[in-house]
């Protein structure tokens, strides 16, 4: 795939931060930059091409280039809540296949299909897994900073903590839980998939 190609034909997924400001979101992108709202999702168009900001931060980009994708990112950083100290970024190539399947092979995407669907469908579960990766970095980080509890409690029968600290413990837990199933829905089908009559216009290739 030659360099020209791959500058083309290449997907980018950000993630810059805990979530986005939705009222925030809604007056600027979707009242002043005539973004399309799609449930937790804003479609955004720089330079004719295409992009999805998601309620959670995640921001999916279709054949940018590295200033258009850092010209975008501050025009929105503003909205970010929490923000990342430096943003996590994924990109891959894809080109599309005469096989009726979908597979990743050393960074490059092959697929069956480029329509807008097969897009949108990618653009969710590059964003989900992004966000889940976080968070799954976060639990994790908090395991291991905590993991000698388990083996002073085996040799002591006690844990060295006051029940303050083991609730503060327990609440950051839980909130990661909580962002996971309640907050963001991230083990769900996103719902706009049954409202893809409404994206008709601006998924359009």
């Amino acid at each position: 795939m030659s360099e020209q190609t791959q500058l083309k034909n290449r997907l980018v997924i950000t993630l810059l931060g805990h979530c986005i400001d939705k009222e925030k979101a809604r007056i600027k992108l979707v009242d002043h930059y005539d973004a399309k709202q799609i449930k937790d999702a804003y479609g955004l168009t720089l330079c004719k091409k295409k992009a999805w900001l998601f309620d959670y931060a995640v921001l999916v980009c279709w054949n940018f280039n590295q200033d258009e994708l850092s010209q975008l990112i501050t025009q929105i950083e503003d909205l970010v809540i929490e923000p990342v100290h430096r943003p996590s970024i994924e990109h891959y190539i894809y080109k599309q296949t005469d096989t009726d399947s979908f597979y990743i092979k050393d960074d490059c995407l092959y697929l069956d299909s480029t329509d807008s669907m097969t897009k949108l469908a990618l653009n969710n579960a590059f964003a989900q897994s992004a966000k889940l990766e976080f968070f799954e970095e976060q639990a994790q980080t908090v395991i291991n900073d905590n993991d000698y509890l388990s083996e002073t409690l085996a040799d002591t029968g006690i844990v060295p903590l006051s029940r303050k600290q083991l609730a503060k413990l327990r609440g950051t837990l839980f909130k990661t839980s909580a962002d996971i199933y309640l907050h963001f829905n991230l083990l769900d089908t996103p719902e706009f998939f049954g409202t893809t009559p409404t994206l008709k216009g601006f998924i359009s290739n």
